[in-house]
């Protein structure tokens, strides 16, 4: 089952593999945050994001991973699904312009797509497949952002995938006391 650690090591990857990004821990450009449905923890979750935001250069862009939440289907069989959405946002500090947040947006949006194409090879490549995930054919999602922090703009890519949880809600005598 994809983890949070293997979840956030694929986004950061390519990350780090793109040209227009290129993350490295000396020139961070990803950053991530774990959104809560919890409104009071999102907004002190959303701001710890623009704090980190205004410490990367203005000329760069950068990928915010968004935590995945998960809702299980039990299919009333020998089988639980887990039907997860996860996400991620491109962003660049635009210049304040109605032709600068235009351009930062179409930027954002080209850049997420390559990296969401990079998303999609992961769950249709062969260790994808063996692993038994599935991306949602109905579940790609793209919308631009913005202005977030200090005129921060940007498009966030959200997508479902679907894999079993079976091994995980299996109930283990031997993990309790008697």
């Amino acid at each position: 089952m994809l983890t949070q650690l293997t979840y956030s090591d694929l986004v950061r990857d390519l990350a780090t593999r793109h040209k227009e990004i290129l993350h490295t821990p000396a020139k961070p450009r990803y950053l991530k945050i774990t959104v809560s449905a919890d409104p009071m923890q999102k907004l002190a979750r959303l701001a710890s994001f623009y704090e980190k935001a205004r410490s990367l250069p203005g000329d760069a862009f950068f990928v915010v991973l968004l935590s995945y939440d998960t809702l299980h289907e039990d299919t009333g069989s020998d089988q639980v699904l887990a039907h997860r959405r996860g996400g991620f946002m491109v962003m660049h500090k635009a210049a304040n312009t109605d032709e600068g947040r235009d351009q930062v947006l179409s930027d954002t949006e080209r850049i997420g797509y390559e990296l969401m194409a990079g998303v999609c090879d992961f769950f249709r490549g062969p260790a994808g497949r063996r692993a038994g995930r599935m991306l949602q054919r109905t579940g790609l999602a793209a919308e631009a952002v913005g202005a977030l922090g200090d005129n921060f703009y940007g498009t966030r890519f959200e997508f479902d995938f679907t894999e079993s949880a079976t091994k995980l809600l299996t109930y283990d005598a031997t993990k309790f006391l008697p």
